[in-house]
């Protein structure tokens, strides 16, 4: 059966605690609660680019991305990258299916440096 990826934007404030899941699964050791989602996107200033997008496999949530300009060092061509795939799913193609989709959609604003979050 062939393994079908849905890549979707996050919808606020009901995917909040969907992502707060699917980070968690991945950082078990660094557990995220929705709260902190909430409240760190709501502080978030509208001028920087921001784009949080979950994967799903048959409708389940199994992967998060997000790229957006990092606001303490700013720069337009500048971007963070995060992505997040708990390990029972990696290996599937999902990580690799949210990397395409953000780059995808971040294309027109010319990045020219991604810095990747690494944990």
């Amino acid at each position: 059966m062939p393994v079908t990826i849905h890549i979707r934007e996050a919808r606020y404030p009901h995917d909040f605690p969907i992502m707060a899941e699917v980070i968690s699964a991945e950082m078990v050791d660094w557990p995220v609660r929705a709260e902190d989602l909430s409240a760190a996107h709501y502080a978030r200033d509208p001028k920087f680019f921001n784009l949080e997008l979950l994967a799903e496999l048959n409708g389940a949530p199994v992967g998060y991305g997000s790229i957006g300009h990092i606001p303490y060092m700013h720069h337009d061509g500048r971007f963070g990258l995060n992505l997040r795939v708990p390990p029972v799913h990696q290996g599937k193609g999902i990580g690799k299916a949210l990397y395409a989709a953000l780059m995808e959609r971040t294309a027109p604003l010319q990045p020219q440096e991604i810095i990747a979050e690494v944990w």
